[in-house]
């Protein structure tokens, strides 16, 4: 049985679904202040680096889909931290943008090993970008998708909201090169550590 977070050879392990079960009735109960019943996990393909699981939870009559999102101590953007991500899909709510609902996060150890967040679990599909073979009408339509959600994105003022506290000083002249500068610094870190 593997432990939440753990790996063997520098590659991440798949986490005990039992655990894991485990450990959301646990963090569920707790937020909820009610008995929780988790359904079956479903481990999905995708989630750019983070762990990303489905699962049905009951609790007080109320039965929802919802998704975990974990953050592997070994994954290719670790150290992770998962209160950046939910601030900011929590902000972003009511802007046109295609968005679940956040829930609950913890960027401690203490729950799963690693920093995660709940959110719901919406209907659509994540396409993978690579090996797969796209009609011209499906990749029409996930262009229009894409500038839908990047109109409404930049529609969106994150100024006076919590995003603006996550990286003092940002402003609209110099977001880009504050991201390259900080994306620099981490592979730098990864790569040569020490």
């Amino acid at each position: 049985m593997t432990a939440p977070g753990a790996s063997l050879g520098g590659t991440v392990e798949m986490l005990d679904e039992n655990c894991v079960r485990e450990r959301l009735a646990q963090v569920l109960r707790r937020e909820t202040g009610a008995e929780v019943v988790i359904g079956a996990l479903k481990r999905f393909p995708v989630g750019y680096s983070w762990l990303t699981y489905g699962f049905q939870a009951g609790w007080q009559g109320r039965q929802q889909e919802l998704i975990l999102r974990l953050g592997p101590p070994n994954g290719l953007f670790a150290p992770y931290d998962a209160a950046p991500q939910f601030i900011t899909l929590q902000a972003l709510r009511g802007s046109g943008m295609p968005l679940p609902q956040v829930y609950w996060h913890g960027d401690g150890a203490a729950d799963f090993g690693a920093p995660w967040f709940i959110c719901e679990k919406v209907a659509g599909r994540a396409p993978v970008m690579w090996g797969e073979n796209f009609s011209d009408a499906t990749r029409a339509a996930l262009g229009a998708q894409l500038v839908d959600a990047l109109a409404a994105l930049h529609r969106f003022d994150w100024r006076g909201t919590p995003i603006a506290a996550l990286d003092a000083g940002v402003t609209t002249a110099n977001a880009a090169r504050r991201q390259v500068d900080a994306c620099a610094s981490r592979w730098w870190r990864r790569c040569w550590p020490g």
